[in-house]
């Protein structure tokens, strides 16, 4: 199956511009109060083009609800906006080189958090990256 995107020319000279697989801007209105920021894509979510929908997205569909967030409301995000090859980011020769070339996609959600919003890292190298 081929990924719903493409990935846009700011991916061109990123070490994943061939490397990795799909595309996905975050998802989520602009300005919501709560935004998470994720690692990487996984494969569902590259075949969708869109973040946290396999089954770390279920978990965090399932957390959202049981706090009584509806989903739509919130930003969704990740520091690396493509599936890196076997899902190998962390530790990758590629992981600081990726992680730059994503600011472009990552810096505006950032910006657009309000003075009164929450940045939620899911993992250590969201936390890292941001």
């Amino acid at each position: 199956m081929q990924p719903r995107y493409a990935k846009p020319p700011g991916c061109l000279g990123c070490s994943l511009a061939t490397a990795g697989y799909g595309f996905a801007l975050p998802s989520g209105p602009p300005g919501a109060r709560l935004t998470f920021v994720g690692e990487a894509l996984g494969y569902e979510e590259a075949i969708a083009g869109e973040p946290f929908i396999g089954s770390a997205g279920g978990v965090l569909s399932r957390v959202l609800t049981r706090a009584g967030i509806n989903r739509p409301d919130v930003r969704i995000a990740n520091v690396v906006s493509c599936r890196p090859p076997n899902d190998y980011l962390t530790g990758a020769p590629w992981e600081e080189h990726a992680i730059a070339m994503c600011r472009q996609y990552l810096e505006p959600v950032l910006r657009q958090v309000p003075d009164n919003g929450v940045v939620v890292t899911l993992g250590g190298t969201a936390l890292t990256a941001i």
